[in-house]
């Protein structure tokens, strides 16, 4: 036993050692021209926070005074400050922000970076092995993924680059709730999900549905309603308290519960415009936003661009553009809530041709999980009984239906799926090779 409990150790610390190896050499590949600061502000806050003690999105001086916001999540801009106050960048951040000269520091946040993209992997990894797959599987699929996400959170490192970590720690310890029923788990379980609610608010639509999956999956008794009522209650207490003080600061300040208004309405507005779309665009739109490598650069190399500028983020014409601009129309006359609420009503008021639009959207977000797709589906109509397998992966299948019904599924919310859909190929290929220890 001793004998299995070190190989499995040094196996898992190989593994870590492949993993890091390939992220690093995806570091340095890179050049300087790619790494940009995120458009969203991330980077404004966090200069803001630092200099300032204030979290704003106001443009970064030394001089005016700063403006509080609630207009971002608080995840993503407090993790980049203490990234700069732990590793000592303020001089490096300032010279970028302030003179716009960004080469050294874009390329430590960058460094960083691949870290944090390691340390995702090693929880897919660690979760294929916890649920029974075998090694080999768990490897492949697990380093398939690093170099599928590694290339894109290395350069973008984007808010949904931290989603990702907290996503995959999060869906570790659900799945280890659920297959070992230890209090502890379901306390991390929430802590990490409180986080990743923090860090993408449109995690804190998925809760009631996990307090369902807890309901009905969260002890291995069915019948023992006082466990499952212990698991709920410690389940929403440890959530609320993890992400109760940032609404509570929202209402003092902006008389408002909600984690942020960052892009509901935007979202809402850009899926609205999607739903709008022609048969014609319908059809374009599953060649364009093909998930298959080079498809797209092909289509704007050999078809005229009338045929794919509605699909370009950048057009005058094209859907998002249009959008952000019926957006700022209707914010002119209604509250953001109000709006919120205006466009969902709009999108939900013909079903038949959101559905329609939502299989494109659901086509389009799987631009970086496509490689596991089919085997997900396959995992799961092998184990269509097994309702355990449903509840584990429940956090990756709502992630793809939410987004599928309701956004324009930028491709960037798909990063968490690469996660579950993972894990699950390297089940299937396990249960294939009859090596996979089942529940």
């Amino acid at each position: 036993m001793k004998y299995l409990e070190k190989r499995n150790k040094n196996l898992i610390f190989l593994f870590t050692l492949i993993i890091l190896g390939i992220s690093l050499f995806f570091f340095w590949i890179k050049t300087v021209q790619d790494l940009k600061i995120p458009a969203d502000g991330y980077f404004n806050i966090s200069f803001n926070l630092i200099n300032k003690g204030v979290f704003s999105l106001q443009n970064p001086d030394l001089e005016t005074e700063a403006t509080p916001t609630m207009r971002r999540a608080p995840g993503y801009p407090y993790f980049l400050s203490g990234l700069v106050a732990i590793f000592k960048l303020e001089g490096l951040q300032e010279k970028c922000l302030l003179k716009n000269e960004c080469d050294r520091f874009l390329t430590f946040i960058s460094f960083i970076f691949s870290f944090i993209c390691m340390l995702s992997i090693l929880f897919l990894f660690l979760t294929c092995l916890l649920l029974g797959a075998n090694y080999l599987s768990s490897v492949c699929v697990s380093m398939i993924a690093m170099i599928i996400v590694s290339k894109e959170i290395i350069v973008n490192y984007n808010s949904e680059s931290l989603a990702l970590v907290l996503f995959s720690i999060s869906s570790y310890f659900l799945a280890s709730f659920i297959k070992t029923q230890k209090k502890s788990e379901i306390l991390f379980l929430s802590i990490f999900l409180g986080l990743l609610i923090l860090t993408r608010n449109v995690f804190l639509y998925f809760v009631p549905f996990f307090l369902i999956v807890l309901l009905i999956f969260g002890y291995e008794k069915k019948n023992n309603i006082k466990e499952k009522a212990i698991n709920l209650v410690i389940f929403s207490l440890v959530l609320v308290f993890v992400i109760s003080p940032w609404m509570l600061r929202n209402n003092i300040i902006f008389d408002s519960f909600s984690i942020a208004q960052s892009g509901s309405v935007k979202v809402l507005s850009n899926r609205y415009e999607h739903n709008n779309m022609s048969n014609k665009e319908f059809l374009g739109g599953f060649l364009y936003w093909a998930p298959i490598p080079g498809i797209q650069g092909l289509i704007e190399k050999k078809i005229p661009r009338e045929y794919w500028n509605r699909y370009v983020t950048s057009s005058e014409d094209g859907f998002r553009v249009v959008a952000r601009k019926n957006a700022a129309k209707l914010m002119q006359n209604k509250n953001y809530g109000e709006t919120k609420i205006y466009l969902l009503k709009k999108i939900l008021s013909d079903p038949i041709q959101n559905f329609k639009i939502s299989i494109l959207m659901g086509w389009r977000g799987l631009k970086y999980c496509f490689i596991f797709f089919p085997f997900f589906i396959l995992f799961f109509i092998k184990n269509l009984k097994n309702s355990f397998f449903i509840s584990i992966f429940s956090l990756t299948i709502f992630n793809l239906l939410f987004h599928s019904l309701f956004t324009h599924f930028n491709v960037r919310y798909g990063y968490p799926m690469v996660y579950g859909f993972a894990v699950t190929t390297a089940l299937y290929f396990s249960m294939r090779t009859k090596k996979c220890t089942k529940f």
